[in-house]
């Protein structure tokens, strides 16, 4: 559908999206711009230690452990309670942060989860500002496929979980974490949280995973967007 109005410009952020739009729907090449993805300048820099260390101590945040972040957009990650339950029922030793933003179901749900199974290691937010913040101080996301989240985690150089996509428009991003070894794709909590356990008991593993992050030099392609659109 994207492609199907031919007479306007498109930018692409992958070869893979300009390669279908030239052989499979006939785009002009003239049409065709690859730029990185738009990102919030927020996300080009990782913080130094210093600052992660003061934010962890500002939110009461342990500095001793593994911090997993569990985000999915505005209404929360769809499958977050399951994910939470699953750690519980593991007993992991990972920090867990859940944002659940405007989805009070989510939220009071996990709150009488946490009250019932008296799990200590985890922190439930709502709709929250500081989202750079939190992606900082984690050691590994979990989170849907939208395109934004999971590429703002990565230029952070965390890995990521995709634990879930939408068919269709979501499954290139999908694919581009996969097939480039930047994080996993994993629909079961279960299986979610063997994974978490697995990175996090080798340092190595983790580092393996981080340097394929550093190689895709991942960066905002906000400036040359802007410039691009200017210049039309």
């Amino acid at each position: 559908i994207w492609f199907f109005e031919k007479n306007t410009e498109f930018i692409v952020f992958s070869k893979k999206a300009l390669q279908e739009g030239l052989s499979k729907h006939n785009v002009p090449a003239s049409r065709l711009h690859q730029f990185p993805l738009l990102l919030s300048e927020k996300f080009d820099v990782p913080y130094p230690q210093e600052q992660i260390i003061s934010i962890k101590e500002k939110l009461g945040i342990p500095k001793d452990k593994k911090i997993v972040l569990i985000v999915g957009g505005g209404e929360g990650l769809k499958n977050a309670l399951s994910i939470v339950k699953a750690f519980i029922k593991k007993k992991s030793g990972s920090f867990l942060i859940v944002v659940c933003g405007k989805n009070r179901a989510l939220r009071h749900s996990l709150e009488y989860l946490i009250q019932f199974s008296n799990f200590k290691n985890i922190k439930i937010l709502g709709f929250v500002s500081f989202i750079p913040d939190l992606m900082n101080i984690a050691d590994c996301v979990i989170t849907k496929c939208g395109a934004s989240t999971p590429m703002e985690a990565l230029s952070l150089r965390k890995p990521v979980i995709i634990s879930t996509y939408i068919r269709g428009q979501e499954l290139g991003n999908m694919l581009y974490i996969k097939q480039n070894k930047l994080g996993w794709y994993i629909p079961k909590p279960n299986a979610i949280v063997e994974k978490i356990e697995e990175i996090f008991s080798d340092d190595k593993y983790l580092e393996e995973i981080r340097g394929h992050i550093k190689k895709m030099n991942i960066r905002n392609g906000l400036n040359d967007i802007a410039d691009f659109i200017w210049n039309l």
